[in-house]
């Protein structure tokens, strides 16, 4: 049973990415406490819907806030920030974990767009989290100058960045560099 205290774990999955792929159900059955944002409208993005769900999913409770981690993969980390930056005033989750988040990407489509216009407030976003850690792949099919994707994650919200050695996009069934991090953090809540 779950106590008063226990970190909740939210994941935002990527573009196309369900609650029941990729190696979300993986680090659901790795790790205690672990729910999943099934995104509506996902093809194509649907900006507004997912950022409401992901503000439905994570609450306002000052409490609850305090205790919670949210890990945003690819895409789904740009809905995440801009939950991040409609919390009211006063209220941030404790961290957040990037996986896989870009600032651009090498062949954009016409289909990401809306999810990154209008420019974020970055301030907005760091006053909606106490810890930003992102994680990148040496070798990242979509974002390929991942030094540059890192110095942009620093430069706008001071985010800490951990490369993972060929790790790819962050797809498959299992991800144990991501579980490694999670459990990292987990035990900082």
């Amino acid at each position: 049973m779950v106590g008063l205290s226990a970190p909740r774990v939210i994941v935002v999955p990527r573009w196309s990415g369900m609650a029941k792929g990729e190696w979300y159900p993986w680090l659901v059955s790795e790790l205690f406490g672990v729910g999943v944002v099934d995104l509506p409208d996902g093809n194509p993005p649907n900006p507004e819907a997912w950022t409401a769900s992901i503000l439905e999913a994570i609450g306002d409770d000052p409490y609850a806030l305090a205790r919670t981690m949210v890990i945003g993969h690819s895409a789904g980390c740009w809905p995440l920030l801009r939950a991040l930056a409609a919390l009211p005033p006063g209220r941030a989750v404790k961290q957040v974990l990037v996986v896989a988040g870009w600032w651009a990407v090498d062949e954009p489509q016409a289909a990401l767009q809306p999810l990154i216009e209008p420019p974020l407030d970055y301030d907005a976003v760091k006053d909606g989290v106490q810890s930003l850690r992102v994680l990148l792949s040496t070798n990242d099919p979509y974002t390929s100058d991942h030094e540059a994707n890192a110095a942009l994650w620093r430069d706008r919200l001071e985010a800490e960045v951990v490369f993972a050695p060929e790790a790819g996009h962050f797809t498959g069934a299992e991800q144990p560099f991501v579980l490694a991090q999670l459990k990292e953090l987990y035990g900082e809540l």
